[in-house]
């Protein structure tokens, strides 16, 4: 797909061998797209536990492999090159430990109901520093692009992270919701509330799939 993006291609022609080599020996985006491939396949190799590692080490190696798009990415082409690849880095690590965090307690819930209070108390506070970081990193990252703070509104790309900070906002409510809701519920009464905290997990994953669509068209779109 990025292939048929940068060149311009049809998908049928981008899947062509000779199109994929010359993403990755003509454009930046291609090299970083190839040095992913290699610590993906590395990755997986460790998860499946072909090599000793343990699970903090794998998770160290899952973050580095975000670091090529940052230095890649669209705000790597901004003004204060610096300042916007170690923010959008920051702002990709945290939301990549937030949204993990909310699928393996969707998969707790479904899987293995008797732990998922317990994993949802663990990982609340993770939650909240990851949500912290997302946001102070995207502002800092947006700062960094945006020619003025008229641009906010005056702008597809300021209208855009306008869209994306309100359903940061409404992220932020769904985690409220997890503390003041199902949580005390439990607290009060004893029980394991699977069935609400699927509910209001799928729900939350929804929101947040729905701000990563937002940030994908964030990238794409020019400050002007």
């Amino acid at each position: 797909l990025t292939t048929s993006d940068v060149y311009s291609l049809p998908i049928s022609q981008a899947f062509a061998a000779d199109g994929r080599t010359a993403l990755y020996d003509e454009t930046e985006i291609g090299r970083r797209l190839a040095q992913q491939i290699v610590l993906w396949l590395v990755l997986s190799l460790t998860l499946l536990r072909c090599w000793p590692w343990s699970p903090a080490a794998s998770l160290v190696l899952a973050l580095v492999s975000l670091v090529p798009w940052a230095y890649g990415g669209h705000s790597a082409a901004s003004g204060d090159h610096r300042l916007a690849v170690y923010s959008i880095l920051l702002h990709l690590i945290s939301v990549t430990i937030w949204f993990g965090g909310i699928c393996g307690v969707l998969w707790a819930a479904r899987a293995e109901p008797v732990r998922t209070v317990m994993l949802m108390r663990r990982f609340s506070p993770v939650a909240l520093a990851a949500f912290v970081l997302v946001a102070t990193s995207g502002m800092v990252a947006s700062w960094a692009r945006l020619p003025g703070l008229d641009s906010l509104w005056q702008s597809g790309y300021g209208q855009l992270i306008l869209i994306k900070s309100g359903l940061l906002v409404v992220l932020c409510g769904f985690g409220v919701c997890h503390r003041r809701t199902v949580l005390r519920r439990t607290n009060d009464h004893g029980g394991v509330p699977t069935g609400a905290v699927v509910r209001v997990v799928a729900v939350e994953m929804l929101v947040m799939a729905a701000a990563m669509g937002v940030a994908v068209a964030l990238s794409r779109t020019p400050m002007s």
